[in-house]
């Protein structure tokens, strides 16, 4: 008995009509399903992206300088090295996308969910966020100097060897957090909860630490010399020896 005919493979899908509007300055505001549509190394500064549907999309080396993003779907996006400088995200979701070594300089975020997203390497110099959720987000090795954190939430996230000199995050979550090795030195660090969190070799020179709790955080070898108001932050059950901490 003859086997039965392999069916056709059916057919691509049609190709996506939005792909036509990119361009500098484009407004995709009449055409937002961009959903896993490849868009590498396009040139996309100022472009208006607002409730555009970017769900699994490839920007890696896009242009996007200045883009707006409100209201934006990225989840499990790809922005490997794209140019984001001034970018500005309000209410878009940024769940499990990878922004590795991606440049955010003085780009903004308002109430954004970057959870589990990849920012390995990139360049949040200048960046201000508020109501921003990095919870288990990875920032290993990024530049945030003179970042504003307002009402940072980062749970559980891995910050290690990451630069956030003089960056402003008082009152910032970052209970259980991986921060080996992080430069936090001249940063406003008032009320910060970092309960839990792995501080080994953390440097903290002129950061102010009033209210800040470290309670049961790992400081061996962190060095909190000339830091502020240590004698107002709260280290009970800290581990290890760490470098200019009060003798109690």
């Amino acid at each position: 008995t003859p086997l039965p005919a392999t069916p056709p493979p059916p057919p691509p899908p049609p190709p996506n009509a939005c792909i036509k509007l990119v361009a500098p300055a484009a407004d995709f505001a009449s055409c937002l399903y961009l959903r896993n549509a490849d868009l590498r190394n396009s040139s996309l500064a100022k472009a208006k992206l607002d409730n555009t549907d970017l769900y699994g999309a490839t920007l890696d080396g896009a242009d996007l300088t200045e883009a707006t993003f409100h209201g934006s779907d990225l989840t499990s996006a790809s922005l490997d090295h794209a140019k984001l400088a001034r970018a500005d995200f309000v209410d878009a979701s940024l769940i499990d996308a990878s922004l590795r070594l991606a440049d955010l300089r003085r780009s903004t975020m308002t109430m954004v969910d970057l959870r589990r997203s990849n920012l390995s390497g990139a360049s949040l110099r200048g960046m201000v966020t508020y109501r921003t959720n990095w919870g288990r987000c990875v920032l290993r090795g990024a530049d945030l100097e003179e970042s504003v954190l307002r009402d940072f939430s980062g749970a559980g996230a891995d910050v290690q060897d990451s630069n956030l000199r003089w960056s402003k995050m008082s009152f910032a979550w970052l209970v259980g957090a991986s921060a080996r090795n992080v430069d936090f030195s001249h940063a406003d660090m008032q009320g910060a909860n970092l309960s839990g969190a792995d501080l080994q070799r953390a440097r903290f020179s002129g950061s102010d630490l009033k209210w800040a709790i470290l309670a049961g955080a790992s400081v061996d070898g962190a060095d909190f010399t000339g830091a502020q108001h240590l004698e107002l932050s709260q280290l009970r059950s800290t581990t290890g020896k760490a470098i200019g901490l009060p003798v109690t």
